[in-house]
């Protein structure tokens, strides 16, 4: 990649409004890369290129011409870019898919906060499957042999197939919880449904507010003799 192609994309990124990790987490990829993209040591690939013209609102000519000054379209949600594909959501929401992969396909004609929550699902039915062997007794007993490399499956599983390492690393967050339990471990609980309302929807406020249930579940804690 040229420089001048690499300072056009830093411009287009400030003047939408993100940050290098924001942008990062919207495409699925590690803020190095976005980095290196940046510095002009690589090039977006192709999937990434779509993906950065429909962030921006702009064609992919647009994104690589540099003689003209950005001026990004504003965004629409008419039927004719329904068709062109999904428009995307607000900045630090979590996006793994890359243009063309199923998921994306199938939630294309979606709301904004919908798409997102489809996407994700991978990632929250594993720590809905977590949660379940550690609330359950019987099931709790039945995986503590192997809880630590069942999650590591499926984190690898999370990756590889549906392309979710962020957030899927939430899981092993999970480890903790199961072997304290909700109530010993009830502030790294409350950590995890923080940190993936901060991801998926860039809600870090109100979010932050959860934290304060930590004293107040102590304290029934404490009451009830849990």
């Amino acid at each position: 990649m040229n420089i001048e192609i690499a300072n056009r994309l830093v411009q287009l990124r400030k003047k939408n409004g993100f940050s290098q990790e924001e942008l990062a987490a919207r495409l699925g990829i590690s803020r190095q890369a976005v980095s290196k993209w940046e510095r002009a040591e690589s090039s977006p690939d192709t999937d990434n290129l779509i993906l950065l013209a429909q962030l921006y609102h702009v064609s992919l000519d647009d994104l690589l011409r540099t003689d003209d000054p950005v001026t990004p379209k504003p965004p629409s949600w008419d039927s004719t870019s329904a068709q062109s594909g999904p428009q995307a959501p607000g900045p630090g929401a979590f996006n793994p898919q890359p243009q063309g992969h199923p998921a994306c396909s199938e939630a294309a004609q979606q709301p904004p906060y919908l798409q997102t929550f489809l996407s994700a699902a991978p990632v929250l039915s594993a720590l809905l499957l977590q949660l379940l062997f550690t609330l359950i007794p019987p099931l709790h007993s039945l995986a503590a042999p192997i809880f630590t490399l069942g999650t590591t499956c499926i984190y690898l599983i999370l990756g590889c197939c549906f392309r979710c390492w962020h957030p899927g690393w939430l899981v092993f967050l999970m480890i903790p919880v199961y072997t304290a339990g909700i109530v010993g471990a009830y502030p790294i609980f409350i950590t995890i449904i923080f940190l993936l309302m901060g991801f998926l929807f860039n809600k870090w406020h109100p979010a932050w507010i959860l934290y304060i249930t930590i004293p107040i579940f102590n304290a029934l804690s404490n009451f009830l003799h849990f």
